[in-house]
């Protein structure tokens, strides 16, 4: 999982994507997404998502793009996992 934020904050390339069931286990559910085009940065919690735990966030790619860069959006940059509020206290 580290290995996986630090490549994809670096902006470098990734050569494999967690499963959300990992995520989600590894206390790191908030997922930062980024739209290439109007740089808007969101959050999505995996933990809110009606998905199969064994996807990889990557599936998660079509179905996160911006809904303000309409009709053609770009497909969303997968930016880094954190963890939410509750696994903070």
């Amino acid at each position: 999982m580290d290995l996986w934020n630090k490549r994809a904050q670096a902006g470098r390339p990734v050569s494999f994507f967690p499963t959300v069931g990992t995520a989600i286990a590894a206390k790191m559910p908030m997922l930062d997404v980024l739209c290439p085009a109007c740089q808007t940065i969101g959050v999505v919690d995996l933990r809110t998502l009606d998905v199969h735990s064994g996807m990889t966030i990557s599936g998660l790619i079509p179905r996160l793009s911006c809904r303000r860069c309409c009709p053609n959006p770009p497909f969303a940059k997968l930016v880094g996992l954190r963890p939410g509020a509750a696994e903070m206290v």
